[in-house]
Parts: structure tokens; C-alpha cells; sequence
């Protein structure tokens, strides 16, 4: 249908969807809008959802672009705290029960000191007896090799070197 003067695109899409609403070939929830629209004051309404969609589509572009934003600047920053070595700590001798992987630089504190494993890729590991790398280091973990011990250990701390 041709657009006759002062008409916007809009209004001739919804003259359009009239046509095909009644020859059967438009989605139940679209008929039911297009008869929405179809009582009373038609460019009004028509006006009002499309003002609603263009806010719901820039809501939706700001929202991906702040997500992908932060989600690229959290990749950027995991890697860069990566450390290759990792330590292992599990709850029971023998390598048993729950366990906490250890895999960045820094500070931890140990939850579980039944047994470990470590796995040195690079960096090594300083071993303390204390919370928060407090006191001398007890033990340093090799850079480059791995080690286990299948029974308790009394460290409360590790500090991966980087």
C-alpha cells in the first residue's frame, strides 16, 4: 500500500499487518496487538510502542555493551593473575574428602591440611604456620617440579610467587 502524505513507515506496516491479520497468516499474540492497536486512537499507540521499543533496544545494546565491557576486563584479569602452578589441598589424608585448588598469585589461606598436591609451573610456593603468610616460611614448593604428601600438613598459608 502506498504511503499517502504525512504517514509514517510505522503506520503503513500497521495497515499492512491489518491486511494480513485478516487473511490468516500472522502469530495469535501479533493478532491480538494488531486489535489492540485497530480500537481508537491508532497512531498514538502506534507511536507509544515503538518509543518503547527504541528504549527497550538502547536499554538492551547499553546493558551487552557494559556486560561485555566487564566480562572482558575480568578475562584480562584472571589471566594476568594466573599463575600456571597450582596447589591442591584436600580435606583428608590420602587425597581424600573436599578440596581447595589454589591457582593464583598471592596470598591464600588454607580451609583444608589432610594432604596436597602441588603441581609447580614457574612459580613457586612459600609455606606458612600461620594465617596470612605471618611468621617464616616453613617450606618453599619447587618452581618447576611437582610434590605431594598424602598425609596432614600444619601449614595455614601458601604465598604463590609471581
Amino acid at each position: 500500500m502506498p504511503r499517502s502524505y504525512g504517514e509514517s513507515k510505522l503506520v503503513v506496516r500497521y495497515r499492512a499487518g491489518l491486511r494480513l491479520r485478516r487473511s490468516g497468516s500472522l502469530p495469535a499474540r501479533v493478532v491480538s496487538v494488531m486489535g489492540l492497536l485497530s480500537s481508537g486512537n491508532q497512531s498514538r499507540h502506534i507511536r507509544r510502542i515503538a518509543v518503547k521499543s527504541i528504549k527497550r533496544i538502547a536499554l538492551v545494546s547499553a546493558i551487552s555493551a557494559s556486560l561485555v565491557a566487564v566480562m572482558g576486563g575480568a578475562a584480562n584479569a584472571s589471566m594476568s593473575a594466573d599463575t600456571g602452578s597450582t596447589y591442591v589441598a584436600y580435606e583428608g589424608p590420602g587425597f581424600t574428602g573436599q578440596t581447595q585448588v589454589i591457582d593464583r598469585c598471592g596470598t591464600t589461606n588454607l580451609r583444608y591440611r589432610g594432604s596436597y598436591k602441588w603441581y609447580g609451573s614457574g612459580q613457586s610456593g612459600r609455606m606458612h604456620n600461620q594465617i596470612n603468610n605471618r611468621g617464616p616460611v616453613h617450606f618453599v614448593l619447587p618452581t618447576n617440579g611437582n610434590a605431594k604428601q598424602a598425609t596432614g600438613v600444619g601449614w595455614k598459608s601458601i604465598f604463590v610467587v609471581c
